[in-house]
């Protein structure tokens, strides 16, 4: 996991932080609400947002990881019902959604500062997103 800061805390980098989005919302509010209402929020702010390509990037990420997430969950659920594994997979699948969590709450403290977090796959794909748009 990369993490970019934009500059220190002087006014100007205060100022950017709390830049206004397309959508009339501050620049971290928008990552916010991006990342805590899965991949639908994402999708929303991904569309709704042409001016800012910070918010567009944390949104494409939070589509692909919130998206991932819902299916690596579905797929272990199914598997939590074969005999004798069933148990390996339900312990995998609650571990994984505590650990998509935890990472959901770096990922909105993070932006919310202003700051650029690129998860190793996820990242890269959200900005190839960001480049085709």
């Amino acid at each position: 996991m990369r993490v970019l800061d934009f500059g220190s805390e002087d006014m100007e980098d205060t100022a950017t932080r709390t830049a206004k989005c397309g959508t009339g919302l501050d620049q971290g509010v928008s990552c916010l609400l991006a990342y805590l209402l899965g991949w639908v929020g994402g999708l929303v702010f991904f569309v709704a947002e042409r001016e800012n390509a910070f918010v567009r990037f944390n949104a494409a990420q939070s589509i692909i990881l919130s998206g991932a997430a819902c299916a690596a969950c579905a797929l272990l659920s199914v598997l939590s019902w074969v005999p004798f594994l069933g148990t390996i997979f339900f312990v995998a699948n609650v571990l994984m959604c505590l650990g998509v969590f935890a990472l959901t709450v770096v990922l909105v403290v993070m932006s919310f500062q202003g700051r650029k977090v690129i998860l190793p796959i996820i990242g890269s794909l959200a900005g190839k997103w960001i480049a085709c748009t």
